[in-house]
């Protein structure tokens, strides 16, 4: 019995447009392969309020479940990115070609409008296998979100990092701490104080002068 499709996709296009037909025709190929459950057509020039509403300033524009693109795609990269829309690991995936091909800000734009996928970024930095350009992006954009959103979510799956087999997500985990300005990452650094690795326990005693001078959320 054949699994049915869990991908639903909006796509945002504008008279004019050069690119726009050619992603409008291919994702409406995966539709009629079955590939997709559903393709909304948006025409921003008609209904500009749904432009706002996803932030988008330039088409063609699509979003396949969770995950946002814009520009252009061959007919097989759109065709992977449906597959991995429908997996449980979209968000982390997507994540990870955004911050492997350097496009911080997109990263950045993309969690500070859904903060509720921040915790996604940790698997990222718990992979060894992952490219250093992406555990070094996950840094980057970390340090970015800390200026203008909530990251207390992360506090005790970072705080569970702090004892992580990997030196470096240890290392990791006890600098982001700091990122997060909550009294409740105090614990688990001053745990940290006591770990074997001397650049886990420097990290955490720095991560603690800076939670020292930051203002806690009330």
């Amino acid at each position: 019995m054949n699994t049915p499709p869990t991908v639903q996709a909006v796509l945002l296009v504008a008279s004019g447009c050069a690119f726009c037909p050619q992603v409008h025709a291919s994702l409406e190929a995966l539709q009629q392969q079955g590939r997709l459950s559903a393709l909304e057509v948006i025409d921003i020039a008609e209904q500009p309020e749904r432009a706002q509403e996803y932030g988008v300033r330039s088409v063609p524009w699509f979003k396949l479940n969770e995950l946002e693109f814009d520009g252009v795609y061959t007919p097989a990269e759109l065709a992977q990115w449906v597959d991995i829309a429908a997996s449980p690991a979209a968000v982390t995936e997507y994540l990870d070609h955004l911050l492997g091909d350097g496009q911080l800000n997109k990263a950045e734009h993309y969690l500070h409008r859904h903060p509720q996928h921040v915790l996604t970024l940790l698997p990222l930095i718990t992979d060894e296998g992952r490219r250093i350009n992406v555990r070094i992006g996950v840094g980057a954009v970390l340090e970015g979100l800390s200026e203008n959103t909530d990251l207390s979510t992360l506090v005790e799956p970072l705080g569970r990092l702090t004892t992580h087999a990997q030196v470096s997500t240890r290392v990791d985990a006890c600098h982001y701490l700091s990122l997060t300005r909550s009294v409740d990452a105090v614990a688990y650094l001053q745990a940290a104080l006591k770990d074997n690795n001397a650049e886990v326990s420097a990290t955490a005693r720095d991560s603690l002068d800076e939670l020292e001078g930051a203002e806690w959320p009330r």
